[in-house]
């Protein structure tokens, strides 16, 4: 998130100059973390998002490897999908069990 603390100020003249910058604020979120975090029948589910562009596959970082270690050592489930229609199959099969 950015956080705009630019002013515009007149000095004494009548000129106008912009004082202040533009920062950013991170989330505090630990790097790796799934994009969208679930609970479907009481099962915690962890869902990352992983789309093919046209310059190849979008892969896993290391950090995003050991957050589906976690969650599956925690009992939870890890799922990487493409777009939505593997999302919904997964969803299906899992409140289908």
């Amino acid at each position: 998130m950015r956080q705009d603390n630019r002013k515009i100020v007149t000095d004494i003249i009548g000129r106008q100059k912009v004082i202040g910058s533009v920062s950013f604020i991170g989330s505090g979120i630990r790097n790796g973390t799934a994009d969208i975090m679930a609970i479907i029948k009481g099962k915690a589910i962890d869902i990352e998002l992983k789309r093919v562009y046209k310059t190849g596959k979008d892969r896993q970082s290391p950090e995003q490897k050991r957050e589906q270690e976690r969650a599956e050592e925690a009992g939870g489930e890890y799922w990487i999908v493409k777009d939505f229609d593997d999302f919904y199959e997964r969803y299906l099969q899992m409140i289908n069990k």
